[in-house]
């Protein structure tokens, strides 16, 4: 009896370190500074990358790749910020 405890506390352990639940790795963000807002004319924008939270960083992210290889990463909270990505849903997501 003591041994199927002892088996099902292993076995839990292991589950909750392999999806960060407790401890684990430090957060592995893909963005370490954000921008308020970007000054870029919108003809010089190849793409905007959405990430959402997930188990590698607990934040969303939001990063701008530039024509010329640039890469800038937006505050999500920021209200310029908020307002672009509304206005990009409601072009492209009817």
């Amino acid at each position: 009896m003591i041994f199927r405890f002892l088996l099902l506390l292993s076995v839990v352990a292991c589950v909750a370190f392999s999806q960060n639940i407790v401890g684990g790795r430090p957060e592995t963000c893909l963005c370490q500074k954000t921008r308020d807002s970007l000054r870029v004319n919108r003809r010089y924008i190849e793409n905007i990358e959405i990430f959402p939270p997930s188990n590698f960083c607990m934040k969303l992210e939001i990063i701008v790749n530039l024509k010329n290889g640039n890469k800038y990463c937006l505050n999500p909270e920021a209200q310029k910020i908020r307002q672009m990505i509304k206005n990009l849903q409601s072009k492209y997501m009817p």
